[in-house]
């Protein structure tokens, strides 16, 4: 039973959901057909798993109809209306938290009348409201300009002074749209053709960065900084990290929830490869993005692994590890069930790997250890690939303390190494950074086991070599950070 559609439907309904549903199949405006609201009552009783095998359509319909012989056409047209009136019952639900819905449906009714003075005023009090709000980014004028195309060609208004006015603002108000779509698609391909080449190409594109150049066009906010974000994005522009913080923080002010999801996504892809290479102040503004996203509720309830994990890491990596720990206790239960228990494990474990870096207590370590090797061998590329590294610097810190041999962390490494080779579900440019991470991690390995080769010269020469490398290293920053410090004890 599961299969059909109905249950499918009925299982998105919350508890209270499903009360309100009951009210709203009893209105005879909305559902006149007693014996759907019966059945609904009947279903209800098996929510929300709908996986009884007393759930059965014989057994339902004696309950609605007694001893009359079972007919499954009409079980079958009752519960299509079920499935209907509760997807009406969702529609209305939205219907009733939008505003520009409502208002349009109300002019367009209004509009299909005789009173046409009703008719303009509705359209003008929602532009009123759409003035007053803060919103400039497409929403606001893609519905400027269809209230005003509305207008325009509604018989009613006869004022021709007046109708070219509108169209004019109309069209100006479609630009900006047009631009703004334009723009951010155009953002949105560009990290995308990272990962993934998409051959997306549009010959309005070039129309579009040069509409986005307008002097009229600055009235909004939102136009300007998407151009920018394109330039950054595309490497045409070079911007100091503090000054795009500051314009995209203001720019958000006039965009919409959608704007403000889509635009802290590609600042993050703008601003990871930076932070990955040890920059500080991107790491910070990541960090603001992310905090960001969870104050304004992006997630809806719901957050991937790899995305929980990038969370935690990046509030470790700027000192704020109380934050990271407060946010791995209150959201964990927005991980996917599937993969909860070792993403937990694994934020668990990169904390008291933090909190023993500042605390260069042996018991935060050991600690870590524990929690990553709660974790199973064998748990796919999303999380492996995180967790071996992550062993790779909890060992470290105890081979530095002496409490592991350089044979030890050799075997690490190794085991490590031929992990990589035997895996295929990494990228080449993967394995192929990893790999050269491996090979100068054993030579520091081998120097600082060597006594007599350890020296301020020698390290030099080792971090010369290492930051001369061209190709892309993982986890460069750490070990040239580990190569220094080590220089400036030696």
């Amino acid at each position: 039973m599961l299969d059909y559609k109905l249950f499918k439907l009925l299982q998105l309904l919350s508890s209270k959901e499903l009360l309100e549903m009951e009210k709203y199949l009893a209105s005879p405006f909305h559902n006149p057909y007693a014996d759907v609201a019966r059945l609904f009552d009947e279903f209800c009783k098996f929510y929300p798993s709908f996986d009884s095998p007393k759930l059965n359509k014989e057994r339902i319909y004696r309950k609605l109809y007694g001893k009359q012989p079972f007919n499954n056409e009409k079980m079958r047209k009752l519960m299509m209306r079920l499935s209907q009136l509760t997807e009406q019952y969702l529609i209305q639900k939205e219907l009733n938290k939008s505003e520009e819905l409502q208002s349009k449906l109300l002019a367009k009714t209004l509009g299909e009348r005789e009173n046409h003075e009703l008719f303009q005023a509705t359209i003008a009090t929602r532009m009123k409201t759409l003035e007053a709000a803060k919103n400039r980014g497409r929403d606001y004028y893609r519905e400027h300009f269809e209230l005003a195309e509305m207008l325009y060609y509604h018989p009613g208004l006869g004022d021709f002074k007046h109708k070219d006015e509108l169209l004019n603002d109309a069209l100006i108000d479609f630009e900006q749209y047009f631009t703004l779509v334009m723009l951010q698609n155009q953002a949105n391909s560009i990290v995308r053709n990272r990962l993934v080449r998409t051959g997306q190409s549009s010959s309005f594109l070039q129309l579009a960065n040069q509409m986005a150049e307008v002097p009229a066009f600055g009235r909004s906010e939102t136009v300007p900084f998407f151009s920018n974000l394109v330039a950054l994005l595309g490497g045409q522009l070079e911007m100091e990290i503090e000054q795009l913080r500051i314009i995209a923080f203001s720019a958000f002010e006039q965009m919409s929830h959608f704007e403000r999801d889509l635009s802290i996504n590609l600042l993050r892809n703008y601003a990871v490869p930076m932070a990955n290479q040890g920059s500080m102040p991107h790491k910070r503004f990541v960090f603001e993005l992310y905090k960001l996203e969870m104050e304004e509720g992006f997630f809806a309830h719901s957050i991937p692994s790899s995305a929980f994990m990038n969370i935690t890491a990046t509030g470790l990596t700027v000192g704020e590890t109380q934050w990271a720990e407060q946010f791995v206790e209150k959201f964990s239960h927005y991980i996917p069930a599937n993969e909860r228990e070792i993403t937990v494990n694994y934020c668990n474990g990169i904390i008291h790997y933090h909190k023993g870096l500042q605390s260069q207590k042996l018991s935060d370590f050991y600690n870590a250890l524990q929690c990553m090797n709660l974790i199973p061998i064998r748990t796919g590329p999303q999380f492996e690939i995180r967790v071996r590294p992550t062993l790779l610097r909890i060992h470290f810190e105890l081979f530095e303390k002496g409490k592991e041999d350089v044979e030890e962390m050799l075997n690490h490494v190794r085991n490590f190494e031929r992990h990589l080779s035997g895996n295929t579900d990494y990228s080449e440019s993967m394995r192929g950074a990893y790999g050269l991470f491996l090979r100068y991690f054993k030579r520091f390995i081998k120097l600082m086991d060597n006594p007599n080769r350890l020296n301020v010269e020698s390290l030099l020469k080792f971090i010369v070599d290492f930051e001369s490398e061209k190709a892309p290293i993982a986890l460069k920053p750490w070990l040239v950070e580990k190569a220094r410090g080590l220089a400036q004890v030696s």
